[in-house]
């Protein structure tokens, strides 16, 4: 699925739930705003995708992350009302050395959650952070000896 019209546009839904289960790609220069009790859930194994430019805000709804989000270069801005993790792992990922994973609002590492940032690029939190769960950073597992390294891809 494509989301966000390019250029200047803007895409929106309100009032639903959104269920990604495979990648969502967010075109470089827009904006995806979920609005009015939208909730997004990225479902393990699933990932959202963007950079250069692009913006994916849940206003006044919950974004359930249990799979990966992944700046591909440039600037991935990511807001939410609410956070959660019904799947224990979220991933937030900059990919590229010029990748740029922010978070202007804020985040929330949910009770019972494990957030890991990752990748060669940077991770910026604005505003407040709150840490209930676990958040991981910078992952770095040179060996799987301990069966752990598939939490860091």
């Amino acid at each position: 699925m494509f989301i966000g019209a390019g250029g200047t546009g803007q895409l929106g839904f309100s009032g639903s739930t959104i269920y990604n289960a495979g990648q969502i790609a967010l075109f470089p220069n827009s904006n995806s705003i979920l609005s009015g009790g939208t909730n997004l859930v990225n479902l393990p194994g699933a990932i959202i995708s963007g950079g250069s430019n692009t913006v994916l805000s849940v206003s006044g709804g919950n974004f359930d992350n249990s799979g990966t989000v992944r700046s591909d270069g440039g600037m991935l801005q990511v807001s939410a009302f609410t956070w959660s993790s019904s799947g224990g792992l979220g991933k937030f990922k900059a990919a590229l050395t010029n990748s740029i994973m922010r978070f202007p609002s804020g985040l929330s590492v949910p009770t019972n959650a494990t957030y890991i940032f990752s990748g060669p690029g940077t991770t910026q939190i604005q505003g407040a952070g709150t840490v209930q769960g676990t958040a991981q950073i910078a992952c770095m597992i040179p060996t799987c000896s301990d069966g752990m390294k598939e939490h860091c891809s």
